[in-house]
């Protein structure tokens, strides 16, 4: 104890730039974790109350693919956004198809249609390949009751 007493003593300037580097670190750590501390990302806050589970799922793919229209239903909720990718058949007219898209929304609760944003997106592996009618895009914010559509 007595050497370290007389290092610092005869090491003055060392020892104080040596404390004062310590407390720059620790300054700069308690800073780091102040300014960058983790918090739970507000976005996603009330998901569990409206969380769409796999059955949920399964029962609407279900029933959209019961509509004649619809060649196969897929179903992506990715956060806050829930995406329908849907084939249809060569002969489905695009304005009956946004139409449909009205009972795909129907499938949803209020609650769900409050919380998630919705994109459907109507595909066609039946047409030709020269046929530009498909694909065509909607999309519905949360905050919105009607789905707007891509300029095709």
């Amino acid at each position: 104890m007595d050497s370290i007493k007389k290092f610092i003593k005869n090491h003055k300037i060392i020892t104080t730039f040596i404390v004062l580097f310590l407390i720059l670190i620790i300054g700069i750590i308690i800073a780091y974790n102040i300014m960058f501390r983790y918090k739970e990302d507000s976005r996603l806050n009330g998901k569990k109350e409206v969380e769409i589970s796999s059955s949920s799922q399964n029962s609407i793919k279900e029933n959209l693919e019961k509509k004649d229209e619809f060649n196969s239903v897929a179903i992506n909720i990715v956060t806050k956004q829930i995406t329908f990718t849907i084939d249809v058949k060569e002969d489905t007219d695009k304005k009956f198809a946004k139409n449909l898209s009205e009972d795909v929304l129907n499938e949803l609760s209020d609650e769900e249609k409050k919380y998630y944003d919705v994109q459907v997106i109507y595909t066609c592996k039946e047409c030709k390949e020269d046929d530009k009618t498909y694909p065509i895009i909607g999309y519905k914010n949360k905050n919105n009751n009607d789905i707007v559509w891509s300029n095709n």
